[in-house]
């Protein structure tokens, strides 16, 4: 910008939408993170407050799709939006795919009674 016209300029101060979504988006991905470290706490030290995985799944799985929905929605056709929007993407979509990663390793395995 011209020097002469630097005191004209106006500070914008609203923030806008997609940068409100992307903050959205990465909300919903910590409370559903926030949702199953608290699981796995309650399991550690207070065993008969833990939530089932079922429970936690469901819970957490909203928030992470709606998450990654809104993450979707954040995506614009510059390549840094695009890069942006691929935090929350992976954050929720990791999110979605934790129960298929800990299906069958919730035994304790031989030897470590």
């Amino acid at each position: 910008m011209a020097r002469p016209l630097r005191t004209q300029w106006r500070m914008r101060t609203v923030v806008r939408r997609r940068h409100r979504t992307w903050v959205a988006a990465m909300t919903c991905a910590t409370v559903g993170w926030g949702v199953w470290w608290l699981t796995v706490v309650l399991n550690r030290f207070a065993p008969e407050w833990t939530p089932s995985l079922t429970v936690t799944h469901t819970v957490a799985g909203g928030f992470a799709l709606v998450g990654f929905l809104l993450a979707v929605f954040t995506i614009r056709a510059r390549l840094i939006w695009v890069l942006l929007a691929a935090v929350p993407m992976f954050a929720n979509g990791s999110l979605l795919l934790l129960p298929l990663v800990i299906d069958g390793t919730s035994e304790v395995p031989a030897g470590e009674e």
